[in-house]
């Protein structure tokens, strides 16, 4: 906990506190600080759960949103993928042809025997 005193020049006491932003590294540093606290107990409580709230933020932040409905099949993470990146990063003429590709496969690929495997490590 870094709560410091802070003395204004009329002589007035008060405490604040600060610390590093989680995630922050010494090139792209970022402080949160907070001042105006009477007691220092205030500053020392406010600065414990400003972190938690913090640590919260960060956490949310770096978590991925899991899919709804995971593609079983090949077809199916073809389409996915044409839906995030190849209209995006893909020449017309590759998407055009990656679509031809997803109809072959949706006839040839239907059966339910034949799942994507650890489909979490390719994401």
């Amino acid at each position: 906990m870094s709560v410091k005193k802070w003395e204004f020049r009329s002589g007035r006491v008060s405490w604040c506190y600060v610390f590093d932003a989680p995630g922050s590294t010494r090139e792209k540093r970022k402080q949160i600080r907070v001042t105006g606290f009477e007691p220092k107990g205030a500053a020392q409580a406010a600065e414990a759960n400003r972190r938690i709230e913090e640590q919260e933020k960060y956490e949310l932040a770096q978590m991925q949103p899991v899919p709804e409905v995971l593609p079983t099949t090949l077809a199916m993470l073809l389409e996915e993928f044409l839906q995030e990146r190849a209209t995006k990063k893909l020449a017309p003429k590759t998407t055009e042809r990656y679509l031809r590709h997803k109809i072959w496969l949706g006839g040839r690929d239907s059966n339910p025997d034949t799942q994507i495997q650890s489909l979490q490590s390719y994401r």
